[in-house]
């Protein structure tokens, strides 16, 4: 029986599972300290065990239980038997909630304040939604539960997946008024305002009722919204740890960093790699800027890699930054950032915010990491022609992807311009957009290779080598010309370390 953290759970008393518990029965009288044993039972049973018994018929109640596990929802049952009473609140206490959801409805329904005050939660978070549960005991055994929204009504079962959760969660909370309700990722499949809606609904419930929610999330909106004296936990290796920065850790949530801090704190990670590609799945995630590190002689069998693709470039790297300082201040920190045509003050202001915070600024000699390998001194080494037939396929490939290049150039410059005029007291800072586009495609035209977008212009370039009858991934392996002096003083500097 595996129920315990990385060991099998036992007969033996030490091996047991233990809950610390402070249980208050009723308002104003002294709180009472206890214990509860988890162990394994004859026959593959669970032996619960407890150091006072006191207050045992009140944890055991199952018509008004202590505490209620809501569990994920992906769908329900097509349909339902009716079930009495307890035979319903046995299989929600099992966590059997998408086959008995249907008789939760019906149970509740049959107490009117319970159902009223679950139909208004419900319209709170779902503006026009009601939920009608029917069983006709002479005529059924089933138990039909629809969605009506005004005049539209439909089955239960055909409900999105976020509305159904969200009405289990509302049930349970309402039908079983628990001590302590347990929700396991209740955002999935919510909009994040609905997620709001949800976490604001469960908290006003609990002040009410006082009773304690805890709930396993990886969702970043619920974790900003926790007010402040809510705990909050990040559980790892099976322990809970307390969490201070909670901006910080919504975004590592959010960016899946926090896994990757577990693998560092084993000392074995000498570099992390924080980039703004967003990689593919797999156990060789980014592999162009690995080769161009390992070009560089930079070891990355001991790196890892995190993406901070789509979030605000400053606030998240420095984020993961702080972090990894604080699981693994020995592990270097390398912040990537595409150039894409930014000024060379936009540039170095960047690069300052990184070094400032502790981590090793690397930016793109062109526009981005595809560019080193469209260059073609290198596309003539690897695939082993004259440099003027690689010339040539390159150029092809910036040709093909000309469009793609100046619309991508075009925003660049059209703050450029902007910022031009405003500094000349122009009154129309707005440029015209015919300016705009001769810019672009003067700047094109000077250097077409040099201006090109590299993701397009890769992407043309594998169509073009695989026309000619080669190995376009052939193109992405390492060569001398992928050699940038930044990344060879990190190398060196990593080496000497």
């Amino acid at each position: 029986m595996t129920l315990s953290h990385l060991a099998r759970l036992t007969q033996a008393t030490d091996g047991a599972i233990q809950l610390a518990m402070t249980i208050e029965t009723q308002e104003g009288t002294t709180p009472q300290d206890f214990r509860i044993r988890v162990s394994k039972g004859r026959n593959g049973n669970l032996k619960i065990s407890v150091d006072d018994t006191t207050y045992w018929p009140h944890l055991s109640s199952v018509d008004q239980p202590f505490s209620m596990y809501v569990p994920g929802l992906s769908g329900i049952a097509p349909s339902e038997a009716y079930m009495t009473p307890a035979g319903v609140h046995r299989a929600a206490a099992r966590g059997h909630g998408n086959v008995v959801l249907r008789n939760v409805l019906w149970q509740l329904s049959r107490e009117p304040e319970k159902w009223n005050r679950f139909q208004t939660h419900l319209g709170q978070m779902f503006d026009g939604h009601e939920v009608e549960v029917e069983h006709e005991p002479q005529t059924s055994e089933l138990v039909d539960a629809f969605i009506r929204t005004g005049t539209t009504r439909h089955p239960l079962g055909l409900a999105g997946t976020g509305l159904l959760q969200s009405i289990q969660i509302l049930a349970y909370m309402n039908l079983y008024i628990p001590g302590l309700l347990l929700l396991d990722e209740p955002d999935s499949h919510l909009h994040p305002d609905k997620q709001l809606a949800l976490l604001e609904l469960v908290t006003t419930w609990a002040e009410e009722v006082g009773a304690r929610v805890v709930i396993a999330t990886h969702s970043r909106h619920l974790i900003r919204a926790l007010h402040e004296s809510d705990c909050l936990f990040w559980m790892r290796e099976g322990e809970a740890t307390a969490v201070a920065g909670r901006d910080d850790f919504a975004l590592l949530t959010e960016l899946g960093a926090l896994d990757v801090g577990d693998r560092l704190r084993n000392g074995t990670t000498q570099l992390l790699v924080l980039t703004e590609d967003s990689g593919t799945p797999g156990k060789m995630r980014f592999p162009l800027i690995r080769c161009l590190l390992n070009a560089n002689g930079v070891d990355t069998d001991h790196a890892e890699f995190v993406s901070y693709a789509g979030a605000s470039n400053s606030n998240a790297a420095k984020a993961l930054v702080r972090f990894s300082t604080d699981v693994a201040p020995g592990t270097s920190v390398v912040v990537h950032r595409d150039r894409d045509y930014k000024t060379e003050d936009e540039i170095a202001l960047w690069s300052a915010q990184i070094r400032q915070s502790g981590a090793i600024p690397f930016v793109t000699r062109g526009t981005d990491i595809e560019s080193y390998f469209i260059d073609p001194d290198h596309v003539a080494t690897v695939q082993n022609v004259d440099v003027e037939v690689a010339r040539q396929w390159v150029i092809s490939a910036c040709d093909a992807a000309r469009v793609k290049t100046e619309s991508a150039l075009a925003d660049q410059v059209q703050q450029e311009m902007a910022r031009e005029n405003r500094e000349s007291g122009s009154r129309n800072t707005t440029p015209n957009p015919a300016s705009v586009m001769k810019r672009v495609r003067d700047r094109i035209d000077a250097d077409p290779i040099g201006s090109a977008h590299g993701k397009h212009t890769l992407k043309a370039l594998r169509s073009i080598l695989h026309q000619q009858g080669r190995a376009p991934a052939a193109t992405e392996v390492a060569s001398v010309h992928l050699r940038d002096e930044p990344l060879a003083e990190l190398a060196a500097l990593m080496t000497s370390g």
